[in-house]
C-alpha cells in the first residue's frame, strides 16, 4: 500500500456533545517538516515526518493561540486512494478482517441459531460489534485506544500484496487517543485517523450494542495549551496477511516505555488461589471443583472446559503431590457422571441438573461448545503421566481419553471439521465453522503419542491442516468462548498455537514450526503491549498495576484480562526452544507477569467497583482499559471469582520463574523478582535473586542445557523471603 497513501492532513473539528459541527482540513506533506496555521480555529501546528528504520516516524505538535469556541479535537489523518472490500483491516483485539461479517443483534449471552442449510458452513456470524459493512459503500469504525491491545491500525491488500501499519501513543495531554477507520468503496478510498482526544461521533460501542449514544466529548482548548500526537507508519510488501502480523509483532512495543513493577510472586498468588479452591470451590458431596463461588449457580457450579472445570485436576495432581484425592475425585466425577456413551461430556452441571450451551434456547438436544471437550481432552491427556506415577485412576482415565479422542476422530471423518456446537449424544454438528475446537489437533496428537496410534496421528495432522488453511492463513480465529456467537477471539488463537507446537514436536516437520510462528504472531495481537495510564483514583491507578501482558479475550467483550483463557502460554517457551527467538519468551514474560497483580491477598485485598473487597485468593477477569461498561469502570475490577484463577494456577505449574538457556547464555526472570546472572568458567550458573515484594517467594528456576532435550534440564526452587536477596549456584 506504499503508493496508496496519497495525502496526509491535519483536521481540527468542533462538536456539540459528540456531534461534529465544523471542521477545517489542512493538507500536510508526507516528508520533512511543515508549519500550518488554521483559519477558523486558534491553532498553529508543526508536523515532522522522517524516515527511520523502515518506517515514517514523526509527530503532530499543535498549539492553541486562543480558546476554542466549542469543544474540539485535533486529528492526523492518512488518506488511501486504493481500498476495496477484499482488503483486510486489523485493529488489534477489536477488528479482524474488518469484522466484515453477518451481524445479528443478540442479547447477552448470545446464541445464534443457524438454519439447517447453513449449519455446517454458516457465514461468520457476530453480534452488534464495531465493523465494516458487508453491503454499504460507506462505513466506519470508531475506537478509543483502550478498546485495543495495541493502539494501531493495519491494512493488507491481497491483490496488490502491500500492507501498512500505523501506530501511535494511547493518550495525549487531551486524553485517550482515538483510532478511526472510514471507507468509501464507491471512491475506492479510505481514511486512517488518529485523534486527540478521541471523540466517537454520535455513537459508541457498549456491550453488544454498537449504536449506543456517544458519551465522548472534545476539549475546550485554551491559549497556550499544546498537544503532541506521535506516530509511526510502516508501508511494506506482504504476500500474505502474516506479513502484516509479523510487522505488528516486531513493532508492538513502539510506544511502550514504562517499567513493569513487581508486586506479587507467582508462588504467593498460587498458594492463595490453591487454598481458596480447597476452602471455597471444592464440592465435597459432588466430588468436583466448582468454577466459581457466587452469583448465578448455573454458571458458577460446573463447566467442563473453557473456564476451568476439567482443567484444575491436572494442576493439583501436578502440584500437590500424588495422589491428591480431591483431584482424583474430580476426574472420577468427569468420566463416571458426565461422559456420555458417545465419548463427549455434558458441558454444564448444577444441583443434579445437566445444562446445555444454548443459553435458554431449547430444541430437546444436549448441545455443547466443542471447545469445552477440546480443553478437556488436552488436559486429561496431559494428566495421564501424572496418574501413572501416582498409580491410581490411570485405567479409567485412559478409557475416558480414548473414548473422547475417538469421538473427535469420528466427527472429523464425517464432516472434515469439528464444528462449534455439537449434539453430544449423536456427534452431529449443530453449528459448524469457527476455530472453537482449535486445540483438538494438538490434544489428539497427545493422545496419539500416548496410545501410539498412527490413525489418531493422521487425524491430528489433517485437522491441523484444516485449521491452518481455514483460520490462521486468513488472519481470523473466532468462536472459542461460548458467549460471543462467532466473533474473533484470542482463546482460539492461543489454542491454534498450542496445536501447531505440539504437531511440530511430534512430527519434526518444519511446516508446523512455521505455522506455529504465524499463530504466535496472531495471538500476540490480543496481548496488551504497553502500560495503559488508568485514572489515578481507580483501583489499578492507586495500586500502580501495569496492563502490559493482559490479554483481551474477544472482540465482543471489550476488556483485557489477567492471562490466557485458559492456558499458561508455555507453548511460547517451547516455541523459543524451537526457534531461539527471544521475542516469544518476552511475550510469555509479559503475560505471566501480569496475572499475579490481580489476585486479592491478605494485606492486599482488592476493592471492586461496587465497593466490595475481594476475598483472599480471588481474581476477577476485568482489566478494564475500555469504557464498554461505562467510563467510571476504567481501571476498576468487577466483583466475583473467575477463570483467571485457573490461568494463574497453570502459570505457576508450567512457567518457570527464572529461565536460563545454557546454550545461548540467555537468562530471563518471568516472576516478580529481579535477577542477575553469571555463567562461570566451570559451566555453572550463579544467580543473585532479589525479591522486592512484600510476599515471600519460592522461585522456580529452569535451566536448559539443551533446549531440544527434555532429559537435559535442571529444575531448582529457591526460597526468597520478602525483601531478601539470595545467591543460587547451579552446576
Amino acid at each position: 500500500m506504499k503508493n496508496s497513501i496519497v495525502q496526509a492532513r491535519l483536521v481540527i473539528r468542533s462538536y456539540i456533545g459528540a456531534h461534529p459541527v465544523d471542521a477545517e482540513v489542512l493538507p500536510l506533506p508526507l516528508t520533512g517538516t511543515a508549519q500550518v496555521q488554521a483559519q477558523r480555529f486558534p491553532l498553529t501546528a508543526r508536523v515532522d515526518f522522517h524516515k527511520d528504520s523502515g518506517a515514517l516516524r514523526g509527530s503532530l505538535e499543535a498549539m492553541f493561540t486562543g480558546q476554542t469556541a466549542l469543544t474540539a479535537s485535533v486529528s492526523l489523518e492518512f488518506v488511501l486512494n486504493s481500498w476495496s472490500r477484499e482488503d483486510y483491516l486489523l485493529m488489534p483485539a477489536a477488528v479482524y478482517a474488518g469484522n466484515r461479517f453477518r451481524s445479528i443483534p443478540l442479547a447477552y449471552p448470545p446464541y445464534a441459531v443457524m438454519t439447517p442449510d447453513e449449519a455446517l458452513e454458516p457465514p461468520v456470524t457476530i453480534t452488534d460489534i464495531p465493523r465494516l459493512s458487508g453491503t454499504d459503500a460507506r462505513s466506519r469504525i470508531q475506537l478509543l485506544a483502550g478498546d485495543m491491545s495495541i493502539p494501531a491500525i493495519g491494512c493488507f491488500s491481497p491483490e496488490r500484496r502491500q500492507a501498512l501499519l500505523l501506530l501511535t501513543a494511547h493518550e495525549t495531554a487531551a486524553g485517550y487517543t482515538g483510532l478511526f477507520f472510514e471507507e468509501d468503496l464507491d471512491a475506492g478510498s479510505a481514511v486512517l485517523r488518529l485523534s486527540a482526544p478521541g471523540v466517537r461521533e454520535d455513537t459508541q460501542y457498549v456491550f453488544a450494542n454498537n449504536r449506543f449514544p456517544s458519551t465522548d466529548r472534545g476539549v475546550t482548548f485554551r491559549a497556550g495549551e499544546r498537544i503532541r500526537l506521535p506516530f509511526c507508519l510502516y508501508t511494506f510488501p506482504a504476500d500474505t496477511v502474516d506479513g502484516l502480523y509479523a510487522q505488528l509483532f516486531d513493532a508492538r512495543r513502539e510506544f511502550d516505555r514504562d517499567d513493569k513493577p513487581h508486586c506479587v510472586p507467582f508462588s504467593a498468588a498460587y498458594r492463595a488461589i490453591r487454598d481458596k479452591y480447597e476452602r471455597c470451590n471444592y464440592d465435597a458431596a459432588g466430588g468436583y471443583y466448582r468454577v466459581g463461588v457466587d452469583g448465578d449457580p448455573m454458571y458458577n457450579d460446573w463447566q467442563t472446559g473453557w473456564i476451568g472445570g476439567g482443567i484444575v485436576p491436572y494442576v493439583f495432581l501436578r502440584e500437590h503431590g500424588l495422589p491428591h484425592q480431591h483431584a482424583l475425585n474430580n476426574l472420577r466425577f468427569l468420566w463416571e457422571r458426565l461422559q456420555r456413551e458417545s465419548g463427549h461430556f455434558v458441558p454444564m452441571f448444577s444441583e443434579g441438573r445437566e445444562i446445555n450451551d444454548t443459553f435458554g434456547h431449547v430444541d430437546g438436544r444436549m448441545i455443547a461448545l466443542t471447545r469445552r471437550d477440546a480443553d478437556l481432552l488436552f488436559y486429561l491427556a496431559k494428566a495421564l503421566p501424572l496418574l501413572r506415577r501416582c498409580g491410581e485412576g490411570l485405567t479409567e482415565a485412559e478409557r475416558s481419553v480414548r473414548r473422547l479422542a475417538d469421538a473427535f476422530a469420528q466427527t472429523f471423518a464425517r464432516y472434515g471439521q469439528f464444528g462449534q456446537f455439537i449434539d453430544i449424544d449423536t456427534g452431529e454438528i449443530v453449528t459448524g465453522g469457527t476455530a472453537a475446537a482449535g486445540l483438538v489437533p494438538g490434544a489428539l496428537m497427545l493422545a496419539a503419542e500416548w496410545f501410539d496410534d498412527d490413525a489418531l496421528r493422521e487425524t491430528a495432522r489433517q485437522a491441523g491442516e484444516y485449521y491452518y488453511r481455514t483460520f490462521t492463513a486468513r488472519g481470523l480465529t473466532n468462536g472459542g468462548p461460548c458467549e460471543i456467537a462467532q466473533c474473533p477471539d484470542s482463546e482460539s488463537a492461543f489454542a491454534l498455537l498450542e496445536s501447531d507446537v505440539l504437531l511440530y514436536e511430534a512430527t519434526g516437520d518444519a511446516v508446523w514450526l512455521a505455522r506455529a510462528e504465524e499463530a504466535a504472531r496472531q495471538a500476540a495481537s490480543w496481548v496488551v503491549s504497553y502500560n495503559f495510564h488508568m485514572p489515578k483514583d481507580s483501583l489499578t491507578g492507586r495500586l500502580g498495576l501495569h496492563t502490559t501482558g493482559a490479554v483481551f479475550a474477544n472482540a465482543q467483550n471489550k476488556h483485557a484480562a489477567p492471562g490466557i483463557c485458559t492456558m499458561s502460554g508455555d507453548s511460547l517457551l517451547r516455541l523459543y526452544r524451537c526457534t531461539g527467538k527471544t521475542a516469544y519468551l518476552e511475550l510469555l514474560r509479559d503475560i505471566s507477569h501480569a496475572i499475579p497483580q490481580f489476585v486479592s491477598l491478605a494485606g492486599r485485598r482488592l476493592m471492586t467497583w461496587d465497593g466490595v473487597f475481594l476475598p483472599e485468593g480471588f481474581i476477577n477477569e476485568r482489566v478494564q482499559l475500555s469504557d464498554w461498561e461505562g467510563r467510571e469502570t476504567i481501571g476498576e475490577v468487577r466483583n466475583g471469582s473467575c477463570w483467571p484463577e485457573v490461568s494463574m494456577l497453570l502459570t505457576y505449574a508450567e512457567v518457570p520463574g527464572i529461565y536460563a538457556d545454557r546454550h545461548s547464555g540467555l537468562v530471563m526472570a518471568l516472576d516478580h523478582v529481579d535477577c542477575t546472572a553469571q555463567w562461570r568458567l566451570d559451566g555453572s550458573l550463579a544467580l543473585d535473586i532479589h525479591n522486592p515484594t512484600r510476599f515471600d517467594a519460592e522461585v522456580r528456576i529452569l535451566v536448559d542445557d539443551d533446549p531440544a532435550d527434555e532429559a537435559h534440564r535442571v529444575r531448582r526452587v529457591a526460597p526468597v523471603s520478602a525483601g531478601e536477596t539470595v545467591t543460587v549456584t547451579i552446576a
